[in-house]
């Protein structure tokens, strides 16, 4: 009876697990955050879709100015949606680099959205607008819970604009669209 009682002990602690697999690299099921830089102030949410992929879900707050005889300047909020695939996953894991926090390189399709609503100086129009703009960046952590990130790309946008005729009174709609680039060059802290 001792021997049958040894026999099944190793038996169960030896043999694997039914189900029992390595871990896949993968990115991380939902990750939350702010980051500041470009854009100015960002608070981001990163879902998974699949082992490399992920949707990235953002409000930040996004500045324009220019100077001249008079300088002008605008605080605008903006929305975007970014799926991304981190195409570095499982090499960084496999050379023991870290890969928590979506750390890894990837492609991304940025579409945003502006509501043509903001705080802005005088005589500062603001348009409703949208983009499309294709990116590669790179994430990397500092520590536990910091990061630095850093896009750029290049795409369409598409402002919506309203205006009245000075001599006529009339009101026009029209849609401007022109090549558009994407930087984002941030330092944040996940949560």
């Amino acid at each position: 009876m001792k021997k049958v009682l040894l026999f099944l002990s190793v038996l169960v602690f030896t043999v694997p697990k039914a189900g029992a697999q390595d871990k896949k690299p993968s990115v991380e099921k939902s990750t939350w955050g702010v980051q500041i830089g470009i854009p100015p102030l960002a608070v981001y949410n990163e879902s998974r879709i699949a082992d490399k992929f992920s949707l990235r879900s953002e409000l930040s707050l996004g500045f324009a100015w220019q100077s001249g005889i008079e300088t002008q300047w605008a605080v605008i909020p903006v929305i975007q949606i970014e799926p991304r695939y981190y195409h570095n996953i499982k090499r960084r894991a496999d050379k023991g680099k870290r890969i928590d926090g979506n750390s890894g390189n990837y492609l991304s399709l940025v579409i945003g959205g502006e509501p043509g609503v903001g705080i802005t100086s005088k005589d500062v129009e603001l348009y409703p607008g949208i983009y499309l703009i294709p990116m590669y960046g790179i994430r990397r952590n500092i520590g536990t819970h910091f990061n630095y990130e850093f896009a750029l790309g290049v795409g369409y946008a598409w402002n919506f604009q309203k205006y009245t005729s000075f001599f006529s009174g009339e009101t026009y709609k029209e849609t401007v669209g022109g090549v558009a680039l994407g930087v984002r060059i941030a330092i944040g802290y996940k949560f």
